[in-house]
Protein backbone atom coordinates (compact mmCIF):
# COMPACT_ATOMS: atom_id res chain seq x y z
CA UNK A 1 0.00 0.00 0.00
CA UNK A 2 1.37 3.42 -0.95
CA UNK A 3 1.42 5.91 1.88
CA UNK A 4 -0.15 9.31 1.18
CA UNK A 5 1.55 12.05 3.19
CA UNK A 6 -0.65 14.78 1.72
CA UNK A 7 -3.54 14.15 4.09
CA UNK A 8 -1.50 13.58 7.24
CA UNK A 9 -1.72 16.55 9.64
CA UNK A 10 1.86 15.79 10.72
CA UNK A 11 3.02 16.79 7.25
CA UNK A 12 0.58 19.67 6.66
CA UNK A 13 0.28 21.57 9.96
CA UNK A 14 3.01 24.21 10.26
CA UNK A 15 5.58 23.83 13.01
CA UNK A 16 4.90 27.25 14.47
CA UNK A 17 5.47 30.95 14.01
CA UNK A 18 8.63 32.29 12.38
CA UNK A 19 10.69 32.78 15.54
CA UNK A 20 9.30 29.57 17.12
CA UNK A 21 8.13 31.45 20.21
CA UNK A 22 4.87 29.60 19.56
CA UNK A 23 4.69 26.10 18.10
CA UNK A 24 1.95 23.63 17.32
CA UNK A 25 1.65 20.33 19.15
CA UNK A 26 -0.54 17.40 18.16
CA UNK A 27 -1.54 15.81 21.46
CA UNK A 28 -0.95 12.07 21.62
CA UNK A 29 -1.39 11.39 25.33
CA UNK A 30 -3.71 13.41 27.57
CA UNK A 31 -2.92 14.19 31.17
CA UNK A 32 -4.10 11.32 33.40
CA UNK A 33 -3.81 8.61 30.75
CA UNK A 34 -2.48 5.14 31.47
CA UNK A 35 -2.31 4.38 27.75
CA UNK A 36 0.67 5.44 25.64
CA UNK A 37 -0.83 6.62 22.41
CA UNK A 38 1.28 7.50 19.37
CA UNK A 39 0.43 9.53 16.34
CA UNK A 40 0.64 7.38 13.20
CA UNK A 41 2.39 9.95 11.01
CA UNK A 42 1.76 8.23 7.68
CA UNK A 43 -2.00 7.95 8.10
CA UNK A 44 -2.86 10.85 10.39
CA UNK A 45 -4.47 8.85 13.21
CA UNK A 46 -3.76 8.17 16.87
CA UNK A 47 -2.99 4.54 17.71
CA UNK A 48 -2.43 2.68 20.96
CA UNK A 49 1.28 2.02 21.35
CA UNK A 50 0.98 0.20 24.67
CA UNK A 51 -0.69 0.18 28.04
CA UNK A 52 1.63 1.37 30.78
CA UNK A 53 3.21 -1.46 32.76
CA UNK A 54 2.47 0.13 36.13
CA UNK A 55 0.08 2.60 37.69
CA UNK A 56 1.80 5.82 36.72
CA UNK A 57 -0.55 8.11 34.79
CA UNK A 58 0.85 10.96 32.73
CA UNK A 59 0.58 14.19 34.71
CA UNK A 60 0.87 16.43 31.65
CA UNK A 61 -0.32 16.38 28.05
CA UNK A 62 2.21 14.88 25.67
CA UNK A 63 2.53 15.15 21.93
CA UNK A 64 4.64 15.88 18.90
CA UNK A 65 5.64 18.99 17.01
CA UNK A 66 4.56 18.72 13.35
CA UNK A 67 7.12 18.78 10.56
CA UNK A 68 10.01 17.91 12.90
CA UNK A 69 12.15 14.78 13.04
CA UNK A 70 14.89 13.71 15.44
CA UNK A 71 17.71 11.49 14.26
CA UNK A 72 18.38 10.15 17.79
CA UNK A 73 15.12 8.25 18.14
CA UNK A 74 14.04 8.46 14.47
CA UNK A 75 10.73 10.05 15.40
CA UNK A 76 9.10 13.51 15.55
CA UNK A 77 10.23 15.90 18.26
CA UNK A 78 8.27 15.26 21.48
CA UNK A 79 6.62 18.01 23.50
CA UNK A 80 5.50 17.98 27.10
CA UNK A 81 2.62 20.40 27.66
CA UNK A 82 2.25 21.45 31.29
CA UNK A 83 -1.45 22.01 31.89
CA UNK A 84 -4.01 22.09 34.66
CA UNK A 85 -6.62 20.10 32.69
CA UNK A 86 -6.33 17.19 30.29
CA UNK A 87 -7.15 17.43 26.62
CA UNK A 88 -7.61 14.37 24.41
CA UNK A 89 -5.63 12.57 21.69
CA UNK A 90 -5.49 14.18 18.28
CA UNK A 91 -6.15 17.80 19.16
CA UNK A 92 -3.92 20.64 18.03
CA UNK A 93 -2.70 23.08 20.66
CA UNK A 94 -0.54 26.20 20.35
CA UNK A 95 2.20 26.21 22.99
CA UNK A 96 5.08 28.36 24.14
CA UNK A 97 8.37 26.46 24.48
CA UNK A 98 9.87 27.10 27.93
CA UNK A 99 12.75 24.63 27.96
CA UNK A 100 14.06 21.17 27.22
CA UNK A 101 14.38 18.05 29.30
CA UNK A 102 17.45 16.14 28.05
CA UNK A 103 16.92 12.39 28.24
CA UNK A 104 18.90 9.23 27.66
CA UNK A 105 16.38 6.54 26.73
CA UNK A 106 18.18 3.19 26.88
CA UNK A 107 21.30 4.72 25.30
CA UNK A 108 19.39 6.84 22.79
CA UNK A 109 18.98 10.63 22.87
CA UNK A 110 15.29 11.48 23.36
CA UNK A 111 15.13 15.16 24.38
CA UNK A 112 11.69 16.72 24.81
CA UNK A 113 10.51 20.31 24.56
CA UNK A 114 8.78 21.53 27.72
CA UNK A 115 5.92 23.90 26.91
CA UNK A 116 2.82 25.63 28.22
CA UNK A 117 -0.47 26.39 26.44
CA UNK A 118 -0.47 29.83 24.82
CA UNK A 119 -4.16 30.43 25.51
CA UNK A 120 -4.25 29.38 29.17
CA UNK A 121 -3.91 32.43 31.45
CA UNK A 122 -2.76 30.19 34.32
CA UNK A 123 0.54 29.72 32.49
CA UNK A 124 0.92 33.24 31.03
CA UNK A 125 3.71 34.26 33.43
CA UNK A 126 5.75 31.09 32.73
CA UNK A 127 8.41 32.04 30.18
CA UNK A 128 11.17 29.58 31.17
CA UNK A 129 11.33 26.16 32.82
CA UNK A 130 12.92 28.07 35.73
CA UNK A 131 9.50 29.70 36.33
CA UNK A 132 7.96 26.26 36.95
CA UNK A 133 7.85 25.29 40.64
CA UNK A 134 10.94 23.25 41.53
CA UNK A 135 8.82 20.42 42.93
CA UNK A 136 6.94 20.10 39.62
CA UNK A 137 10.27 19.71 37.79
CA UNK A 138 11.26 17.02 40.30
CA UNK A 139 7.93 15.27 39.64
CA UNK A 140 8.58 15.49 35.90
CA UNK A 141 12.04 13.99 36.30
CA UNK A 142 10.72 11.23 38.58
CA UNK A 143 7.86 10.41 36.23
CA UNK A 144 10.09 10.21 33.15
CA UNK A 145 12.61 7.98 34.91
CA UNK A 146 9.98 5.64 36.37
CA UNK A 147 6.86 5.43 34.18
CA UNK A 148 8.37 2.63 32.12
CA UNK A 149 10.40 0.97 34.90
CA UNK A 150 8.55 -2.35 34.57
CA UNK A 151 8.93 -2.40 30.80
CA UNK A 152 11.64 -4.88 29.78
CA UNK A 153 14.97 -3.44 28.62
CA UNK A 154 13.89 0.16 29.21
CA UNK A 155 16.09 2.54 31.22
CA UNK A 156 15.38 6.27 31.08
CA UNK A 157 17.70 8.83 32.66
CA UNK A 158 17.01 12.56 32.81
CA UNK A 159 20.35 14.25 32.26
CA UNK A 160 19.43 17.93 32.57
CA UNK A 161 17.01 20.74 31.94
CA UNK A 162 17.84 23.52 29.49
CA UNK A 163 16.24 26.88 28.79
CA UNK A 164 14.32 28.51 25.93
CA UNK A 165 17.27 29.14 23.54
CA UNK A 166 18.09 25.42 23.66
CA UNK A 167 14.41 24.58 23.06
CA UNK A 168 14.35 26.80 19.97
CA UNK A 169 17.63 25.25 18.76
CA UNK A 170 16.20 21.75 19.29
CA UNK A 171 13.06 22.64 17.30
CA UNK A 172 15.22 24.07 14.49
CA UNK A 173 17.27 20.87 14.49
CA UNK A 174 14.03 18.90 14.21
CA UNK A 175 12.84 21.06 11.30
CA UNK A 176 16.15 20.66 9.46
CA UNK A 177 16.15 16.87 9.92
CA UNK A 178 12.51 16.71 8.79
CA UNK A 179 13.33 18.62 5.59
CA UNK A 180 16.21 16.28 4.80
CA UNK A 181 14.05 13.21 5.42
CA UNK A 182 10.76 14.20 3.78
CA UNK A 183 11.32 17.06 1.32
Amino acid sequence: MKKDFINSPFHTIPTGNEDLSEVNVIIEIPKGSMIKYEYEKDYGVIKVDRYLYQYTPFFYDYGLIPQTWMSGDDDPLDAIVLTNVSSFPGILIAVRPIGVVCIDDSGERDDKVISVPVKDPRWSSVKSYKDVPAHMLEELKFFLEHYSALQPNKVIKVKSFKDVPEAIALIKEGIDTYKKKFK
